[in-house]
């Protein structure tokens, strides 16, 4: 019953319904047809060649740098910070070196003035 026909009343000009929405009488319908070809679909895009080589990308070395100065290298710039960190830190645990104190100058006993 899904597909059945539909039954066709006929219009005033003795012609179907059917017959007037035919999409090969309409040239509406034709020219939309003709649209679609100017869209690409799967096969062209398999028919399009790949490109031969992506371009050079300086992050992985792949072109010249034209950086002025030269960026360090990571892990030579990370070895040297934990050797400084190192260093700073047995500076800090190390106890302060205590100066001798001067010494004290003795203090005279007085005398008492009687006049």
């Amino acid at each position: 019953m899904k597909n059945t026909a539909l039954p066709q009343a006929p219009t005033p000009g003795g012609r179907t319904v059917a017959a007037d929405d035919e999409p090969g009488n309409n040239p509406a319908y034709n020219e939309y047809l003709r649209g679609f070809d100017d869209i690409p679909v799967l096969q062209d895009a398999v028919r399009i060649p790949p490109a031969r080589h992506p371009p050079p990308d300086f992050r992985r070395g792949e072109r010249r740098d034209a950086r002025q100065e030269q960026r360090p290298d990571v892990y030579s710039l990370r070895e040297a910070t934990l050797t400084e960190i190192e260093s700073l830190y047995q500076e800090y645990t190390q106890p302060v070196p205590v100066a001798p104190r001067p010494k004290r100058k003795k203090r005279q006993k007085r005398t008492s003035k009687k006049r």
